[in-house]
């Protein structure tokens, strides 16, 4: 399955956030597992760039190593 060849099946918000999108660039399909090689549909979700980008920082998708708040983030967090 090319789930690129089926962007159409993106969700019109983010399964994560909720958040609704007015123009579908604002989507991305996520792998779930974190594995791209894996396009089965259960594996695929719809979600907004932002929660994108907070699940591969927070996974360690992006670099193998998962996120580990540091004191500034924790303040930051909680201003």
């Amino acid at each position: 399955l090319n789930y690129k060849k089926k962007q159409w099946n993106k969700k019109k918000y983010c399964q994560l956030c909720g958040f609704f999108a007015k123009h579908r660039v604002q989507l991305d399909v996520d792998h779930i597992d974190g594995n791209h090689k894996n396009n089965n549909p259960g594996n695929l979700q719809t979600i907004c760039a932002n929660c994108h980008r907070l699940k591969t920082v927070m996974s360690g998708d992006h670099n193998g190593i998962a996120f580990v708040p540091t004191e500034l983030d924790k303040n930051w967090k909680n201003a």
